[in-house]
């Protein structure tokens, strides 16, 4: 079985401040430094990155505790997401809190649908919603949104999840909200939280009562979430539409992830005995004849053996 390929943390072009990783870190002897409840429940090693977290980032440790923790505690990642965004700081005093969700209410009954309640897809509130985001409503960002809301169904708001998912980003207005996008979108770097994103897509889009994703939905889908991730991609899409119509069992989108992830430009690293699903033996079936007439694609990060 192929192994999952793990990219490493990458380095930072929005650092600013101190960039010494390495070398910053607050001394912490003896009993020097108080540990708050939050802080014992760390190793030493994840409390070392909360203070050079802090110490580089000046934030406060709660928050140097919450973002290691969305990044898996991969501190250079964890420092560039933090000043990719512009207004890093949480909703953590009362009063503030307060304000936040006020105008997370205002803004929500400007956007509902006055009948339903909710943020829907029509032309009146999902449509005016993503205009003033100034984005598509097929924008990956809308689904980055929807994961982030935890929303339920595909195109839908309560008051609950728009005003929680606002005051989780400290975002107050839709322009606070847009200025999120590039630390979401960095969000999504880290593998596990990209695999956690990729399977709530999955969920999100069955219709209900269904076990398994509809062909056409799930083209669409992946032709948003693995754009710029899996070499094959338009192999994939083009594979699929000749041989198949089928509904996508979640198997399949779930190891298609680990596929895209270890496979090399060839395939020739492809396991047939492994323990990967009918379909995706039959795509490297049909797929290696064509690499070797027309070429092998491009892919700023194709994987090499």
């Amino acid at each position: 079985r192929l192994s999952p390929h793990r990219p490493e943390g990458g380095g930072g072009s929005g650092r600013r401040g101190c960039s010494c990783l390495g070398t910053c870190i607050i001394p912490r002897t003896g009993n020097s430094v108080k540990r708050t409840r939050a802080m014992k429940r760390l190793n030493r090693s994840q409390r070392e990155k909360v203070h050079e977290f802090a110490s580089v980032t000046e934030a406060s440790e709660k928050r140097a505790i919450d973002i290691l923790k969305r990044y898996e505690w991969n501190l250079e990642v964890a420092v560039d997401a933090f000043f990719n965004d512009p207004r890093p700081q949480p909703v953590e005093d009362e009063a503030r809190h307060r304000a936040v969700r006020e105008k997370a209410e205002i803004l929500f009954d400007q956007l509902k649908d006055p009948e339903t309640q909710k943020i829907i897809p029509t032309e009146e509130s999902l449509f005016k919603f993503c205009g003033d985001l100034q984005v598509e409503v097929n924008d990956v960002i809308m689904l980055i949104l929807a994961w982030k809301f935890k929303s339920e169904v595909m195109g839908e708001f309560t008051r609950e999840q728009f005003v929680r998912g606002m005051m989780e980003l400290g975002a107050d207005s839709i322009g606070m909200l847009r200025e999120r996008f590039t630390s979401l979108r960095t969000e999504l770097v880290n593998p596990s939280r990209f695999k956690d994103f990729y399977m709530f897509a999955y969920n999100y889009s069955r219709d209900r009562g269904q076990k398994s994703l509809a062909f056409d939905i799930a083209l669409d889908l992946w032709g948003l979430v693995l754009k710029d991730r899996f070499q094959f991609l338009d192999l994939w899409l083009a594979f699929l539409r000749e041989t198949h119509k089928n509904a996508i069992s979640r198997d399949t989108w779930l190891l298609l992830l680990e596929f895209a992830s270890t496979i090399n430009n060839d395939m020739s690293n492809y396991d047939s005995e492994g323990a990967w699903p009918v379909l995706i033996d039959d795509f490297v079936e049909w797929a290696r004849p064509r690499l070797h007439s027309v070429g092998q694609p491009s892919m700023e990060d194709g994987k090499d053996e």
